[in-house]
């Protein structure tokens, strides 16, 4: 393989490297959303659970 082919070769890996980094930054990114809307939704069946112990 010539040099050119080399270069093109070590672009593409960097390119899919950076694109894979991308990717898993946007998964923990959604992960934390999804651990946050867990949460939120945790203390509304909390808030629920109370409001149906005071309405007995």
């Amino acid at each position: 393989m010539d040099a050119t082919g080399e270069m093109l070769q070590k672009r593409i890996a960097e390119s899919h490297r950076i694109m894979n980094d991308l990717y898993v930054r946007e998964a923990s990114r959604e992960a934390a959303t999804l651990d946050r809307m867990a949460a939120k939704a945790d203390v509304l069946m909390r808030l629920v659970a109370n409001c149906r112990q005071d309405a007995v």
